[in-house]
């Protein structure tokens, strides 16, 4: 049985920080979480969060490469989040991920998921 890391000291940490040290910071952590549980495990909380702590996980994302969890979250409730991860799926996620994406948000979404597409030259021509 593995045991939680509560993620409360490290929204403390975060509270000290300003907003991009806050982004800096998860994405450190999520490049972290590919070889520590402990880490891992604070992040899977904060994924479990509140709205704030979502994003924050999202954010982490950059770091540890998770395209299953920026793709769950693309139909989150919160719409910052789900804006957050539309903009990570054209950097995280592969054309698996991008196109199962694409079936699962509306068509202002779509069209944003493209331009993000289309600016890191991710988009071919088949």
């Amino acid at each position: 049985m593995e045991v939680l890391i509560n993620a409360t000291p490290l929204l403390t940490e975060l509270d000290a920080l300003s907003h991009d040290g806050r982004m800096r910071r998860m994405v450190a952590l999520g490049s972290v979480s590919q070889r520590d549980p402990a880490v891992r495990d604070a992040l899977a909380q904060l994924a479990r969060g509140t709205s704030y702590q979502r994003l924050l996980a999202v954010q982490a994302c950059h770091g540890s490469r998770d395209g299953a969890y920026v793709l769950r979250r693309v139909s989150d409730p919160s719409r910052a989040v789900r804006s957050l991860a539309l903009g990570a799926l054209a950097i995280i996620c592969d054309d698996d991920q991008v196109l199962q994406a694409l079936s699962l948000v509306k068509m202002r979404a779509q069209l944003k998921l493209i331009d993000a597409l289309a600016k890191r030259k991710k988009l071919y021509e088949y």
